[in-house]
C-alpha cells in the first residue's frame, strides 16, 4: 500500500491506524509496507485483503486493517477516469445532455431547469439542491404539502400495498425458485419505507420484512401502529448492525428523490449477497401523456425538489449497469394517477371514456406512468441462474435503443 504526496510512499496498515512506513512514531511498532490482495466485487467495487483481514475506511476517517468481514466500510470504488459530456452534467449512458425543451420552452420546476439525455431519455434537474436544503425540505415542507396521500392510513391501505406485494411474490417465484418455504423465512428490506405499510403487508404473508426511513416522524407514526420492524437509520447502518443479508431489497418511489442515485445503488451493491434480488418502482420518464402534452402537467415529472430524476426504460438499464447490476425484468405497471391528462393526450375530452384500454396501450409501449425493475448483482449466483431472463432483457434493450427510448 502506498500514499502519494507528490511521490509514492509506502504505508503500514495496523489494527487501529495507518502510517507512512518511513516515519512511524516510536510508540508504534515499525513494520514493512502492507501488501494486499485485490478482491473484486464487480467492475467498480473492490476490497483489499491482507491475510485474513480486510482494509477498512472507518467513518471517523481512520484507515485500519482489523475487519475479518467484507461488507460495507471494507469496500472501495475504483476511479472512473473517463471524461463524460465535456463538462456538462453526466448521464448514465455516457451520451451528452441538452436542455429539455417542450412547446418551445425549457421545462422548469421549482426554479430548476430540466435537462434530457440525447440518447436514453434520462431527464434530470440542474442544479441539484444542497443536501442541507433537502434535509429541511423532507422534514418540514414535503409532509405538509403532501399530507393528503403522505400519511399512515394511505400507506397501510390494501389499495396502496396490495399490487406491490403481488409483484414481490411474483419476483420471488420467478427468480428465487431455489428458495423453499419452511426452511427459513424469506428476508426482505424496504429502503425508504415511509410509514412502514409495505413492511407490515409483507410480514402478514410470512416474509421476514424490515424497513429503514430517514423521516423520523414517519417511523414514529408507523411504530404507533405496532410496526416494530421499521427504523430511523440508513440501510447501510441497519445491515451493519444486524449482519443479515436480505434476500430482497425493495424501494418504492425512492430513486427519483435521490440527489445521486448512482452512488446510492453502488452503496447498495455492497450489501447484496449472491442470491439477493431487488424490486424498485419509480415514475416513468417516458410517460406518453406527458410527452404528448407537457411535463409541466405531469405530477411526477415536475415536482422539484422532490423528484430530481426521471428514468425511462433505457436510462434505468444504463443506471443499473453503471452500478454493477444486471436487470432480470423490466416492466411498466398499470398505475395511472392522472386519467384526465391521459384522456387529453389522446385527444379525448371526456375522462369517462375507456381509460383502461388507453392504459393497456401505454403499458405495452413502456409509456405508462410507472416502471418496475427487478435486478441483481451482475456476477451473482441468482443472475447466473436466470440466463433466459437476461436474454429477454437484452432483446428488450436492443428494441429500446432502436426506438430511442
Amino acid at each position: 500500500m502506498h500514499c502519494s504526496f507528490g511521490s509514492f510512499q509506502p504505508i503500514v496498515c495496523l489494527a487501529d491506524h495507518s502510517a507512512l512506513a518511513t516515519s512511524l512514531n516510536s510508540s508504534y511498532a515499525a513494520g514493512e509496507p502492507t501488501l494486499f490482495e485485490l478482491v473484486h466485487l464487480d467492475q467498480r467495487w473492490v476490497g483489499f485483503r491482507a491475510g485474513d483481514l480486510f482494509l477498512s475506511a472507518e467513518p471517523d476517517g481512520r484507515i485500519i486493517l482489523a475487519r475479518a468481514h467484507f461488507l460495507l466500510w471494507e469496500t472501495f470504488r475504483l476511479s472512473d477516469l473517463q471524461s463524460e459530456n465535456d463538462g456538462e452534467p453526466k448521464t448514465f449512458c455516457g451520451a451528452p445532455s441538452e436542455p429539455f425543451v417542450q412547446n418551445g420552452e425549457v421545462v422548469r420546476s421549482g426554479g430548476a431547469a430540466a435537462r434530457k439525455c440525447t440518447r436514453c431519455s434520462y431527464i434530470f434537474y440542474d442544479p441539484l439542491p444542497a443536501r442541507e436544503f433537502l434535509d429541511d425540505y423532507y422534514r418540514e415542507v414535503y409532509p405538509a404539502q403532501n399530507r393528503q396521500w403522505y400519511n399512515a392510513d394511505t400507506d397501510y391501505s390494501e389499495s396502496r400495498q396490495g399490487p406491490v406485494v403481488d409483484a414481490v411474490v411474483s419476483a420471488i417465484h420467478r427468480f428465487r425458485s431455489d428458495f423453499r418455504q419452511g426452511s427459513r423465512a424469506f428476508v426482505a428490506h424496504d429502503v425508504g419505507c415511509s410509514f412502514g405499510g409495505l413492511v407490515m403487508h409483507l410480514r402478514r404473508i410470512g416474509i421476514d420484512a424490515s424497513g429503514t426511513e430517514l423521516n423520523a416522524a414517519a417511523v414514529s407514526a408507523g411504530r404507533a401502529r405496532d410496526n416494530e420492524n421499521i427504523f430511523n437509520m440508513t440501510v447501510a447502518d441497519y445491515i451493519a448492525r444486524t449482519r443479515v443479508t436480505p434476500d430482497l431489497f425493495t424501494a418504492i418511489h425512492v430513486i427519483e428523490h435521490m440527489p445521486d442515485p448512482l452512488a446510492f445503488l453502488q452503496e447498495l451493491f455492497s450489501l447484496f449477497g449472491e442470491d439477493t434480488i431487488a424490486l424498485f418502482r419509480f415514475p416513468n420518464g417516458r410517460y406518453i401523456p406527458a410527452l404528448k402534452t407537457s411535463y409541466l402537467d405531469y405530477w411526477w415529472g415536475c415536482s422539484y425538489p422532490a423528484h430530481l430524476h426521471l428514468f425511462g426504460p433505457l436510462s434505468v438499464l444504463c443506471l443499473l449497469e453503471r452500478a454493477g447490476f444486471a436487470c432480470l425484468e423490466l416492466s411498466c405497471t398499470r398505475c395511472e394517477e392522472q386519467p384526465d391528462l391521459l384522456a387529453r393526450a389522446c385527444g379525448l375530452g371526456d375522462r369517462t371514456l375507456d381509460i383502461d384500454s388507453l392504459v393497456t396501450a401505454n403499458v405495452a409501449n413502456f409509456g405508462g406512468m410507472e416502471l418496475q425493475v427487478v435486478f441483481a448483482r451482475t456476477h451473482g449466483r441468482v443472475t447466473r441462474n436466470n440466463y433466459d431472463a437476461l436474454r429477454e432483457v437484452s432483446k428488450l434493450r436492443a428494441a429500446l435503443e432502436k426506438a430511442g427510448a
